[in-house]
């Protein structure tokens, strides 16, 4: 009986074989050359040139803020106004964050007590306020997103504590920002 079960699948194997060698298909390809995969980009310009003053035709990714802080004193509150707009050529929005990432001057004394706050124009959507050490330290959300070809009337407030002594009188520094956008997240 084993011979004929193993008699009986040598003839299915055989017959397996030859018949699935017997015959051919045909086929054909093509050929798809100059596919091209071309990425955008994120970008984030400034503009500022005081107060009040609306944009002009020069907008910048680096630039010297043309207005300061001046007179602070136990007390003050003030703000200065600047753009912000998403010039990115992929269809992308950005959130915008920002941190103080360098300062000169009388920092040591300045920098705990002076406190900032980057927002919208009317001081409704922003930062929170942090004191000029704490901007340094961490990179802050700004709680706002630029749609693609967007621009915004932001503002910086900055307010000195009444509390605020004689420690911080005659005194200077001179801060550099990073503003970052960064692709939110479809």
């Amino acid at each position: 009986m084993n011979k004929i079960i193993a008699g009986f699948l040598g003839l299915v194997m055989l017959t397996a074989v030859v018949g699935g060698t017997a015959y051919a298909l045909f086929s054909s390809s093509v050929t798809a050359s100059g596919v091209t995969f071309a990425t955008g980009n994120a970008n984030l310009e400034f503009w500022s040139n005081g107060p009040g003053v609306v944009p002009a035709s020069t907008w910048t990714q680096n630039v010297t803020f043309p207005t300061t802080f001046q007179n602070l004193y136990p007390g003050y509150n003030g703000y200065n106004e600047f753009y912000l707009r998403n010039t990115s050529t992929s269809p992308i929005s950005l959130r915008l964050s920002a941190r103080l990432t360098a300062a000169t001057g009388d920092w040591g004394v300045l920098s705990p007590v002076i406190t900032a706050w980057i927002g919208d124009d009317a001081g409704a959507v922003g930062s929170g306020y942090y004191t000029l050490a704490d901007w340094n330290s961490l990179e802050r959300d700004i709680t706002i997103t630029l749609a693609q070809s967007e621009q915004k009337l932001m503002r910086i407030y900055v307010q000195v504590p009444s509390d605020a002594g004689n420690s911080i009188a005659n005194k200077t520094t001179a801060t550099t920002w990073l503003i970052t956008g960064t692709q939110v997240a479809p």
